[in-house]
């Protein structure tokens, strides 16, 4: 009761601030700013209810701390804007969620009487608002400085259609412009969208997420329908910890952990403000396989009748949010036949019902799409015609890509390694779970040309195994107090925290293009003029550092076996100063070590006109030789590391030229022109050869189209993939 008057509190405070404040509607921190109190009061409502069940209180001057300097930034956020004084907006929110993030690190620790000496039942609700209370936090800010982009606009297209129109045809929502109102871009219909006799148009996405979207939609607009996404996150977070106690529920402490790192940092921290379908379905997984393990097979059906229902409904609604998920409902379907008993009708009659509601999709798909997958292909989900390589490649680009990959978007995920290798060693039933699960789905996302994101931030498609993923390290969370074990968690914690803060600060930075590299590196290279790309691995573009994050993490790793005493407290610090040295070496080795490989769309190389080619969103991007297109008069100039006094120069171009006249491309050397080279063979790739030429120290290579004879710049363009240097 105390809670709710906090929150209620909370409200009213933040109506007031909305009538009073001096912030313009337009400004992007102000729902942050309103919200602010409503925040603050479920804190306080929060600590309310740990003190009536008994768990410890914050100090009263830790608890006035945090007030003051959460009153004190919304305050002066509010006077800086009244008077007109520029801020950076992130500065604000930057102290807000600091401020934030210390209270939830205390909180939870102090929740941890709530579990007991096992995991039994239910865990508290707590552990649901906990997150969610973080997630509606970031979301006002994320949504303004992150548009919804990829399918995320045609789930809310068709989430308006059924709150207003009551139908799923979108013929007078394209054509009144209803994007408006949750975005600020006009969209068209997707390629694949299906179109009635009389030119209806729909979608090609599945309603259903959508459908349970509209009722918060009709209420509260686009941030109704997201505060839905971060409900279903929270949801998954709590859910985790129930299906815990399954696995491990002699070790309440490190599932306590897991959870933490689950619902706190990246991935799920990113998605829990996107509308996509991997967060429901990763939800529908978990509860599916709780109803699953809590079956007994001494005992008859009409006695587990609730287990039932929760073990089956979820794998039903499986292919209802999107086709794909059905590859998760197979295997789920086979451990409930396996496990409830190889006899067991009920386990025929469910593999049945999924059946035939698989069949009714595919031919419904058939009748609406004229094709029963949609906008996919029988041949894709081939694994015999593939080969092996494109199935390996892809596999570890979910993991390994510094771009799209898991271990590369929270640096803790790195401990799944040697969480994995102690439920190996043991032979716990979670990696028999995880595997029947997961596999069959990993390996056909792999052979999909967009397992590198599709237009969405890191692992994507992975995320409906992420819980399962996340329990394999409570082994692992076991070992915590050997001395390298704490070294590591010292330097992927501290990691872990800088780019969890940098991706919420800045979520634009969680959309990479399919083009080799990532945004913080493309940054960092532009305004420090160095290749901070080719020291990222990627799968996407394979370079020497790919193998060489994947050897250096396996030796790395290592570490956390590392013999010693166990109360070494100095561990932690020792593994954040080692990280320190690492991003420094990193830093010099990329102005440092000699250039080897340029390629020409990345950010480093300074652009005077041209474009990317093809464009940076494109579709199945990896599998171009994504290039930099220059036209007559454009010019790139590229920062280069000497590894010698001369160097042999090999370009990968394509010219295209459809006037009479004669394209050349100039090769300069700083000042210095080096050689002019006429170009021929329209449309067709070609290395070109340039030296050997003597290197002037710190020159730059630029690169010069010009033409000569009749001209019209958009006709005549040149496509540079990329250049290899060899120095002596």
């Amino acid at each position: 009761m105390r809670a709710a008057l906090w929150v209620s509190g909370g409200v009213v405070l933040s109506v007031v601030v909305d009538r009073l404040a001096p912030v313009p509607h337009e400004d992007p921190l102000r729902t942050t700013l309103v919200l602010v109190p409503t925040l603050l009061a479920a804190v306080l409502g929060i600590e309310a209810w740990m003190r009536t069940h008994g768990l410890e209180p914050l100090g009263d001057r830790e608890r006035g701390s945090l007030a003051g300097l959460s009153v004190a930034v919304l305050v002066g956020a509010l006077a800086w804007r009244s008077l007109g004084t520029v801020i950076a907006d992130w500065l604000v929110f930057g102290a807000f969620l600091l401020i934030l993030g210390y209270w939830l690190s205390r909180t939870i620790v102090r929740l941890r009487p709530l579990l007991g000496e096992r995991l039994e039942g239910r865990p508290s609700a707590i552990f649901f608002w906990l997150p969610l209370l973080l997630y509606l936090a970031i979301t006002p800010w994320s949504t303004e400085h992150r548009p919804p982009d990829g399918d995320e606009p045609f789930n809310l297209l068709l989430a308006h259609s059924l709150a207003y129109d009551f139908d799923v045809e979108l013929t007078n929502n394209y054509a009144e412009s209803h994007w408006r109102f949750f975005l600020d871009r006009a969209i068209a219909p997707q390629p694949g969208d299906p179109v009635g006799p009389e030119g209806e148009i729909y979608s090609r996405h599945n309603p259903l997420l959508p459908l349970v979207l509209a009722p918060a939609y009709r209420l509260f607009g686009k941030l109704g329908a997201l505060a839905v996404i971060a409900a279903f996150t929270a949801a998954l977070a709590w859910s985790t910890l129930l299906l815990a106690r399954h696995y491990f529920a002699d070790r309440p402490t490190e599932c306590l952990a897991v959870y933490a790192l689950l619902a706190f940092s990246p991935p799920l921290l990113i998605y829990a403000h996107q509308i996509w379908v991997e967060i429901p379905g990763a939800l529908l997984v978990v509860l599916s396989l709780d109803g699953l393990l809590s079956l007994r097979r001494d005992e008859p059906l009409k006695a587990q009748r609730s287990a039932i229902i929760r073990a089956v409904a979820p794998i039903l609604f499986l292919p209802l949010i999107k086709l794909r998920l059905a590859l998760l409902a197979g295997p789920l379907v086979a451990l409930l036949w396996w496990r409830k008993g190889r006899g067991s009708r009920a386990s025929v009659v469910i593999a049945g019902l999924l059946g035939a509601a698989s069949a009714a999709i595919l031919l419904f798909n058939y009748v609406r799409f004229g094709n029963p997958l949609r906008v996919h292909e029988l041949a894709e989900f081939n694994l015999a015609n593939e080969p092996l390589r494109h199935l390996a490649t892809g596999f570890s680009g979910l993991f390994l890509d510094g771009a799209f990959g898991l271990l590369f978007c929270a640096p803790l995920w790195w401990l799944l390694l040697p969480g994995g290798l102690q439920c190996l060693r043991r032979r716990e039933p979670l990696l028999v779970d995880l595997a029947v699960i997961s596999l069959p789905y990993l390996a056909i996302v792999s052979l999909m040309n967009g397992w590198y994101g599709g237009w969405s931030p890191p692992f994507r498609f992975g995320v409906v195994v992420l819980p399962l993923l996340a329990l394999t390290l409570v082994p692992a969370f076991e070992q915590r107090h050997r001395p390298g074990a704490r070294l590591l968690l010292g330097a992927l914690g501290g990691l872990t925290l800088v780019v969890t803060l940098v991706w919420v600060l800045h979520p634009g930075l969680t959309y990479d293009p399919a083009n080799g590299t990532m945004r913080m590196s493309e940054i960092s290279g532009f305004r420090l003029g160095a290749d901070f790309t080719r020291l990222m691995p990627s799968f996407v573009r394979i370079r020497p550092a790919t193998f060489l994050w994947a050897l250096a993490g396996v030796l790395g790793l290592g570490l956390w076996w590392l013999p010693g005493r166990s109360e070494n407290k100095e561990a932690p610090a020792v593994g954040i100063a080692l990280l320190l040295l690492a991003l420094g070496g990193g830093a010099l080795l990329a102005n440092r070590l000699p250039t080897r490989i340029v390629e020409f769309e990345d950010s480093f190389v300074q652009k005077a006109g041209g474009e990317d080619y093809p464009d940076i969103w494109t579709q199945g991007r990896g599998s171009y030789q994504v290039s930099w297109r220059l036209f007559e008069g454009d010019h790139l100039v590229v920062p280069i590391v000497a590894g010698g006094a001369e160097v042999s120069i090999e370009i990968d171009a394509q010219y295209d030229d459809t006037h009479s006249g004669v394209t050349r491309l100039r090769l300069h050397a700083g000042d210095e022109v080096l050689e002019v080279r006429e170009l021929g063979a329209p449309r067709e790739w070609k290395t070109l050869s340039f030296g050997p030429h003597p290197w002037p120290k710190e020159a730059p290579l630029v690169l010069i189209v010009e033409a000569q004879g009749p001209r019209n710049r958009q006709l005549s363009s040149v496509i540079l993939n990329r250049a290899r240097f060899r120095w002596d």
